[in-house]
Order: structure tokens, then sequence, then C-alpha cells
């Protein structure tokens, strides 16, 4: 039995966990669960250690309901904290669209700056971005 409430992984959710690449973009419909199998790479001894999932604030709870190791932080939190966070073995960031700059908008939101500074301050960071709702901007 999982320690994740009684919830077993789909086969393409096994699939998503046994590939362990170091960075991964999920981008599957809404409601079809991407937590699990995010929840499952982060536990994954290849990522344990210091982990950190960035969500929105009304999934924070949902988050931690999981059972996870790793430290559950707001996007808000994240945005105040992300200076201070040192040699992070992996980050999960949910709803990855949010960190996308505005359409029509040029350059990098200020939480993607950010990401995208503490990503190559430790490229060894193994990496998975959650969305259901890729189509938003161009890249």
């Amino acid at each position: 039995m999982s320690k994740y409430k009684t919830f077993s992984l789909m086969p393409h959710q096994a699939r998503v966990v046994k590939a362990n690449p170091k960075k991964i973009l999920l981008d599957w419909s809404p409601r079809v669960g991407k937590t699990l199998p995010a929840c499952y790479w982060i536990d994954n001894p290849a990522q344990a250690g210091n982990t950190y999932i960035i969500c929105k604030k009304s999934n924070k709870k949902e988050w931690q309901s999981m059972g996870t190791k790793a430290t559950v932080l707001t996007k808000e939190e994240f945005a105040k904290l992300a200076p201070d966070i040192k040699w992070p073995t992996a980050l999960v960031v949910d709803e990855c669209h949010n960190f996308a700059s505005a359409l029509f908008v040029k350059g990098r939101s200020n939480l993607a700056t950010q990401l995208y500074t503490l990503l190559q301050r430790y490229p060894d960071c193994h990496f998975m971005e959650l969305s259901g709702t890729m189509v938003r901007n161009s890249p």
C-alpha cells in the first residue's frame, strides 16, 4: 500500500516516475492526477533531500496532505524565500504557467526570474513542472 493515502499510480503515471529524468514537464489535462506522480518522484532517492514544492495558495493544503518530505511553499512564499534557498535537490512547480510572463510582455516575470536564477545557481537540481493549461503564451 502506498503512503500517499490509498492511491496507486496509473500506468501513464508510473512511466513518468520510472523514467526519472532530472528535468521534466508534466502537462496533462486538469484533474487527471499530476500531483501523485510528482510526490513519488520527489520522494525517490535521486530527488530526496532538500526538496521544494511551489504551488498556488489554494493548493498548499492539498500538497501538504500528500505526506511528501518536501517543503511546500506558495508562489508568494517562494518569491520572498528564493534567494535563501540553498542546494535544493529537487523542485516541483505546480501550475507552472503562473511563472510565465504575461501575454504580449517582453522579458520574464519576477517569479520566472527567481526560478531561473535558482536553477542556474544549482544546475544539478532535479526539476519538475506541472500544468494543465500549457497554451498560455509563446515560448
